[in-house]
C-alpha cells in the first residue's frame, strides 16, 4: 500500500516537471542582450522578479574578471525570452580575502553616487 502511494506521488511530481517550459534569460542591452541563463517555469508570470547571478567573465570572456558577480532581475517575458535589468554586483569572498594581508584591517566604504542620468 505504501509503495503504491509513493509511486503515485512520484508520478505527480514528474508530471509537474514535464509541464514546465524553459525560458532563456537575457542580459540587458548594456551587455548586448547576451543569453546568461536558462530557467524552467510552469507559468511565465512566476519568472518576474526572479534574480539571477552571473560572473563578469561569462559576459565578457575575460578570465581576469571572474571575481566579479553581477546580479540581474527579470522584469518582463516575451515568448520564451526573459529580459533583465542590472541590480548590483559583488566581489567573491576568496578574492576579497586575498586582498587583505595579515595584521591589517579591512575598511569598507559605502558611498552614495549619482549617475549621469540622475539615479542615486
Amino acid at each position: 500500500m505504501a509503495k503504491a502511494k509513493a509511486r503515485a506521488t512520484a508520478k505527480k511530481l514528474k508530471d509537474k516537471w514535464k509541464a514546465k517550459v524553459w525560458y532563456r534569460v537575457l542580459a540587458p542591452a548594456l551587455f548586448n542582450n547576451v543569453a546568461i541563463a536558462e530557467t524552467p517555469a510552469a507559468d511565465r508570470e512566476l519568472l518576474i522578479n526572479r534574480v539571477t547571478e552571473v560572473s563578469l567573465q561569462d559576459l565578457t570572456g575575460d578570465f581576469r574578471k571572474s571575481h566579479v558577480k553581477l546580479y540581474f532581475k527579470i522584469d518582463r517575458v516575451e515568448g520564451t525570452d526573459a529580459y533583465t535589468y542590472f541590480i548590483g554586483h559583488t566581489l567573491t569572498n576568496d578574492y576579497v580575502r586575498r586582498l587583505i594581508r595579515r595584521r591589517r584591517s579591512r575598511i569598507d566604504g559605502v558611498y552614495d553616487v549619482t549617475t549621469k542620468d540622475g539615479a542615486v
